[in-house]
């Protein structure tokens, strides 16, 4: 094993996945990246185009700093901020760079989960990568 991919939103289910799979990539001598999605709608209204820009610069520095904070102690982890509209989808694709794909099992959107399904459950069904779901 070469690349472990970890996906990371801050809940406390992701940081454990975050140091178990730190854990196990300094057990492998594989390399770590940890990556954040920042949800960004596919379509936008024009009228709403500006608003939504800067709303964006925001959630793309938020994401920095998460990415930076989920990062903190880990020497020579590699980051990646990703934008999409579905995070499973988004962390699907960037794993086919990876040799394993690690999620915690609970994430930050207690409502997304509740009407779409978790994003461990689907990236289960669609990743082309094995994935472990930290509990």
């Amino acid at each position: 094993m070469k690349r472990i991919l970890v996906g990371t939103d801050g809940s406390p289910g992701s940081q454990h996945a975050v140091r178990w799979a730190a854990d196990l990539a300094a057990q492998c001598h594989a390399e770590l990246v940890l990556a954040h999605v920042v949800l960004i709608p596919a379509e936008i209204p024009a009228a709403m185009s500006s608003q939504v820009s800067a709303l964006r610069e925001e959630m793309l520095k938020r994401g920095r700093a998460h990415l930076e904070e989920a990062s903190r102690g880990l020497e020579g982890a590699g980051l990646q901020l990703l934008e999409g509209d579905d995070e499973a989808e988004a962390l699907s694709r960037l794993a086919t760079h990876a040799d394993l794909l690690v999620v915690g099992h609970r994430g930050a959107n207690a409502l997304s989960r509740l009407l779409v399904g978790s994003v461990a459950d689907r990236l289960v069904q669609i990743c082309p990568k094995p994935v472990v779901v930290v509990r």
